[in-house]
């Protein structure tokens, strides 16, 4: 059988590196045994001679998508030329869209994978036990250690589906991830581009309680955070510390949803740079005045930045209300790939592990909040959580 595929390890949905295939012996003609390593050909096959009416197994997307989701190998015939014609009847990636094919990229999930940094799917147990730390389903996971306080719970909604609940603002009580040295420092810093994903229930906030923030517990900057005031009807992101876009609606109060915020640094226009999405569906914005410039890259921080949901590190900054949910991509998601992602986490958000998967990551997982680091993480299945 014939196999075409990259040869460097599989990492957020891509894969890097060359193409290597083998063929079968053909001594039978030639008298020597034909192996070939071939580069990035349009069409990746073997190459010389095979029997005329011979078939093989091809596929050419990439490397670990395989058998995964919608996609699957074709055939390639043999010619009557002695040469392998093209791979007919493949399935590769391509972008998941709204009512197509499940998994369509390919990632082993029902969401959109492709350049995913990390996917906290907040499953970990149901109401009234109280893990240590949320799991990455993403590849290389990074891990989130919880600090409770006296206002933060593991909680299951009538439909048993679980998320970290809040039960008061502007106390203590988050997770807390330190990224700096893994996949999220190395895929944000300089960024231009990139989307936050979150499954939420806001229901009250302070002046200033974050949502999701990437700070810095020494100098106290928001590197990239969205604050919740105004009783959780208003959200301002700043980015680099700087202020750059703010929504407010009575719709974000009291009513799970799906928030999507995307940004593009590049394009021309303030409200095309940063924009949010509620249930799939645009939310109106006012930049703020001055916005951050185009082009504006964002600093990720150093060895003392951290990743916080819930609240500001140190704590004491709360919202009340429930994450059910939170990723971040490497890039922005475009309106069908949100509108997907939307309309599967609305329905479920605990659910999307690797076909097969036992709920353990594979390899070493990447440094936790509490700054313990380089031990198998666990992957983003788990126990517990609802459908």
């Amino acid at each position: 059988m014939h196999r075409s595929g990259r040869s460097a390890p599989w990492l957020l949905g891509a894969a890097v590196g060359g193409l290597i295939v083998s063929t079968l012996a053909c001594s039978a003609i030639t008298g020597l045994d034909d192996f070939s390593i071939v580069g990035d050909t349009p069409v990746d096959r073997p190459e010389g001679v095979c029997a005329p009416s011979q078939s093989t197994p091809c596929y050419t997307g990439p490397a670990g998508t395989e058998d995964l989701g919608a996609c699957k190998a074709g055939t390639m015939t043999c010619t009557p030329l002695g040469t392998w014609g093209p791979c007919t009847g493949e399935v590769t990636p391509v972008s998941e869209t709204l009512g197509g094919a499940l998994d369509a990229d390919c990632g082993g999930t029902a969401l959109t994978d492709t350049e995913l940094l990390v996917r906290y799917l907040i499953n970990e147990a149901p109401s009234g036990r109280d893990p240590t730390e949320l799991r990455d389903a993403a590849p290389s996971p990074l891990r989130a250690s919880i600090t409770y306080g006296t206002n933060l719970a593991f909680l299951q909604d009538g439909l048993g589906r679980v998320g970290l609940s809040w039960s008061a603002f502007d106390r203590a009580g988050y997770a807390v991830a330190q990224p700096f040295f893994t996949k999220v420092a190395r895929g944000l810093d300089q960024a231009q581009a990139l989307t936050l994903e979150l499954v939420t229930d806001l229901r009250d906030s302070g002046d200033a309680s974050g949502l999701v923030v990437l700070g810095d517990y020494v100098d106290a900057k928001s590197r990239l955070a969205i604050v919740l005031s105004d009783d959780a009807r208003t959200m301002d992101l700043l980015l680099n510390d700087q202020p750059a876009m703010r929504w407010g609606s009575s719709a974000f109060v009291a009513n799970r949803a799906v928030l999507h915020l995307v940004m593009d640094t590049t394009l021309d226009t303030e409200s095309d740079r940063w924009k949010l999405y509620r249930n799939g569906q645009l939310v109106p914005g006012v930049a703020a005045n001055p916005p951050p410039e185009q082009g504006t890259k964002l600093d990720a921080g150093t060895v003392t930045s951290t990743l916080v949901l819930g609240n500001r590190y140190p704590g004491n900054a709360s919202f009340q209300g429930t994450i059910f949910y939170a990723a971040i991509y490497g890039r922005p998601l475009t309106d069908s790939e949100l509108q997907h992602n939307a309309a599967v986490l609305i329905e479920d958000d605990d659910s999307h592990v690797r076909p097969g998967s036992d709920g353990v990551g594979g390899g070493g997982g990447e440094g936790g909040g509490g700054g313990s680091g380089g031990e198998g993480g666990n992957g983003g299945g788990g126990s517990g959580g609802g459908s």
